[in-house]
């Protein structure tokens, strides 16, 4: 029995990962583990989208990952590493309001693809992200990294 790993590193430096060598930034890599490896490693995927990875196991996100296709979203409490894929309009992402997190949380948003489209992140209520209420992504590999801090999404 085998279980097919992909791991997407949305962190500013390269992944460190025992099964997986290094994986650059912004990059991903899959590879077909021996059930008795994917055992021993599971917990380890699991916390992995709070380090800036999205998981995902026999083609199934691990939770704490979110890869939205061409959709508005509101971002889970759960949600850690979020990959976004759009057409050629703008989509809103909101974060979750800061009361309903835990401070020091990390969040990694990625815009994996665009056609023209962009996205326009917003604060949940009453909060900002890097002291704005509304932060535009534009462009295919744009990525922000964020810390929550008290009401403030900040620089990560």
């Amino acid at each position: 029995m085998s279980t097919t790993v992909s791991l997407l590193n949305l962190r500013s430096g390269k992944l460190a990962h025992p099964e997986f060598a290094g994986i650059a930034p912004l990059t991903s890599k899959a590879k077909l583990l021996k059930q008795v490896n994917a055992d021993d490693y599971s917990a380890r995927y699991a916390a992995l989208p709070n380090f800036g990875v999205v998981v995902s196991q026999n083609g199934v996100l691990v939770a704490g990952s979110a890869v939205i296709t061409d959709a508005i979203y509101t971002q889970l409490p759960a949600d850690k590493a979020i990959v976004m894929d759009l057409l050629a309009v703008t989509r809103v992402l909101t974060l979750a309001v800061s009361g309903t997190l835990v401070q020091g949380a990390l969040l990694y948003v990625f815009l994996r693809t665009s056609t023209g489209g962009a996205i326009t992140v917003t604060a949940g209520a009453g909060d900002t992200v890097l002291g704005l209420a509304v932060v535009p992504m534009v462009g295919a590999g744009s990525v922000l990294r964020l810390k929550l801090s008290g009401t403030n999404w900040i620089a990560a």
